[in-house]
């Protein structure tokens, strides 16, 4: 069994239990204030409710790739917010689609209004929690999907050019003449030869577009060329500063200082400027 067949295996098992749990506790409840509701509806409307979770996984993980949370910037939140409430919307409405008539009452604006607006509040924060769950766990899919790309036995060759759109026309860049790659959003800004194009890829997606022996991811934020990069200064605790032929200056963490002079040729391949 492939890594994303068991994880999709994986998601329908716990959204059923899920829908099992909630419908017995929902269940017991309507039945302790009266309701004659049957369990076999009850559990119908769970388990397509619910469901609908399993089939909007993947796509919150996709989304999760496109605009990935992070500290830097709040732009990410709007997305996810609005994904979030049409889903607990939809997710709401299914059940009373099933509910509303177990109870002898037509389906109607009415009817369906005073539904969401009993359902949703307690339903809305639920259904805001169980996404954050997936979009945490939205590394899953990546690592499953990426699995199943380089399942061969070779990897894919590194890229010499990559295609940008520049005022309504495509160039294409050589990676030779690419400086520093720097993330800027769901972008990633190709810094080449004195100009800026930006790629619509994440920086994690292009690195591995990339030579590993000529491209460095030395901050979260950013690649370098290594045949660009000159000098290497320390800069706070522990972080340093790369300074690159064209006097161009780059943020390298403290996890990648290490990595940065060993792929230089040593711990004394760069000059350290104090």
């Amino acid at each position: 069994m492939s890594s994303k067949l068991r994880t999709f295996v994986a998601v329908v098992t716990v959204f059923t239990a899920v829908a099992l749990l909630a419908t017995t506790l929902g269940w017991l409840s309507l039945r302790n204030a009266g309701h004659d509701v049957g369990f076999g509806a009850l559990l119908a409307a769970q388990l397509l409710s619910w469901h609908l979770w399993t089939m909007a996984t993947p796509l919150i993980a996709r989304l999760g790739q496109r605009w990935r949370p992070h500290a830097e910037t709040y732009t990410w939140i709007a997305p996810h917010l609005c994904a979030a409430i049409g889903l607990s919307i939809a997710r709401t409405l299914i059940e009373l689609l099933y509910l509303i008539p177990s109870e002898g009452l037509s389906i109607t604006p009415a009817t369906l209004w005073l539904g969401l607006r009993g359902n949703l509040p307690f339903g809305l924060l639920l259904d805001l929690t169980v996404y954050a769950v997936i979009l945490a766990f939205g590394h899953v899919f990546a690592a499953a999907d990426g699995r199943t790309g380089s399942s061969g036995d070779e990897s894919p060759a590194p890229l010499d050019r990559i295609p940008v759109r520049d005022h309504g026309r495509t160039v294409f860049v050589d990676v030779e003449t690419i400086d520093w790659v720097e993330a800027a959003d769901y972008y990633a800004c190709l810094h080449a030869a004195g100009a800026r194009y930006l790629v619509r890829e994440s920086l994690a997606k292009l690195e591995k577009q990339l030579a590993p022996r000529q491209f460095l991811r030395v901050h979260r934020s950013a690649i370098v060329n290594l045949r660009r990069v000159a000098s290497l200064r320390p800069h706070g605790r522990g972080d340093a500063v790369a300074t690159l032929a064209d006097g161009t200056t780059v943020k390298v963490s403290r996890t990648n200082v290490a990595s940065l002079r060993a792929a230089m040729g040593g711990p004394d391949a760069l000059s350290s400027e104090s």
